[in-house]
């Protein structure tokens, strides 16, 4: 059972690293929708890797079984996704920024432009001495 599961969490931490460097691929080519579509596949994956994480630390809290190899393949993996996360933070933060900053001009140029709204035209009945 343990050798198992370490080998399906494994395939799974290739495959999360597999995405993570299609991301960074993604965020520095600017291509938004591959991105979102990568980001959801990887969440998709993530929430299936938890369940088996938890699995994953008790198998090592009871230790022995000779899987030291296979803990180390998984621990390069984690931190490999890790540093690659750490490398691509400053780039998203810019990239962030900048679509804040463009968000505010829209928004200013859209208060701006509320400022010459034409007065509504005259509608209904004229006030008269007599109503």
């Amino acid at each position: 059972m343990g050798a198992a599961l370490l080998d399906r969490t494994i395939g799974q931490y290739r495959e999360l690293a597999r995405l993570n460097a299609e991301i960074e691929q993604a965020v520095y080519r600017g291509d938004h929708e591959g991105i979102d579509r990568l980001c959801r596949t990887m969440t998709e994956l993530q929430e299936s890797v938890r369940a088996d994480d938890s699995r994953v630390l008790t198998l090592l809290g009871q230790g022995g079984d000779g899987h030291e190899g296979r803990v180390l393949e998984l621990l390069s993996l984690m931190q490999e996704i890790q540093e690659r996360n750490q490398r691509l933070l400053p780039h998203l933060n810019a990239v962030l920024a900048v679509q804040q900053s463009e968000r505010r001009a829209l928004r200013r140029g859209n208060e701006v432009l509320q400022g010459y709204r034409q007065p509504p035209g005259q509608t209904g009945r004229r006030i008269s001495s007599t109503n």
